[in-house]
């Protein structure tokens, strides 16, 4: 008995440690994700502000009003935010979707 209760410990053990362990990947993959898209979205900003004063206007004179407003850090870094969101959105429901079809696998593979 006493085995049992042991080794009914080091199984729920192991399973924490890897639940933890799937979390802080999970967790890390996120993160790494939402500084990418950020990266990128700061770096098209000022590639675009480049093209607009180089190209554009020959010239550092100021881009319209509009234009500026599109261009400005704060809506930039809002819409990478609602990018991350949308894109975190996405992978959560190709996960619900990905389960779901491996519960009704294992629920047609039961059945027979």
């Amino acid at each position: 008995m006493t085995d049992c209760k042991v080794a009914v410990v080091v199984v729920v053990v192991v399973v924490v440690a890897v639940l933890v362990l799937v979390v802080v990947l999970v967790v890390a993959v996120v993160v790494t994700v939402f500084v990418l898209v950020l990266v990128l979205v700061l770096v098209l900003v000022v590639i675009v502000r480049g093209f607009w004063q180089a190209v554009l206007f020959r010239g550092p004179k100021a881009p319209p009003m509009l234009l500026s407003l599109l261009l400005s850090p704060s809506l930039m870094l809002f819409l990478s935010l609602l990018l991350f969101f949308l894109l975190l959105l996405l992978l959560l429901l190709l996960l619900c979707r990905h389960i779901a079809r491996e519960r009704s696998t294992i629920a047609a593979t039961t059945k027979t």
